[in-house]
């Protein structure tokens, strides 16, 4: 094989395998963190709700939305998490 189909075949798929439950975990961790990224001004869940907050004067009806849009997320990222950890441990199961 060449070291092409090698990288392909061989390291690509034990790599990944490994890689999956970090790279996951990273991507749940950004999201409950990007609220903290509405105090410098990029428009975002927490951001929205903040501004809509201030236009009705519904405080905690806004961020009680976004705080369930957050756990919905974070609910659905850790579902395809696990489905796809699962997936890759299939082949090391035999």
């Amino acid at each position: 094989m060449t070291p092409g189909q090698v990288t392909r075949r061989v390291v690509l798929p034990q790599a990944i395998r490994i890689i999956i439950p970090d790279v996951g975990n990273q991507f749940i961790a950004m999201q409950k963190d990007s609220a903290l990224v509405s105090v410098m001004g990029v428009w975002e869940i927490t951001y929205l709700a903040n501004r809509y907050a201030r236009r009705d004067g519904k405080y905690m009806e806004m961020f009680l939305a976004a705080a369930a849009a957050y756990w919905v997320l974070t609910l659905i990222s850790s579902y395809f998490q696990a489905r796809l950890e699962k997936r890759m441990a299939q082949a090391y199961e035999r």
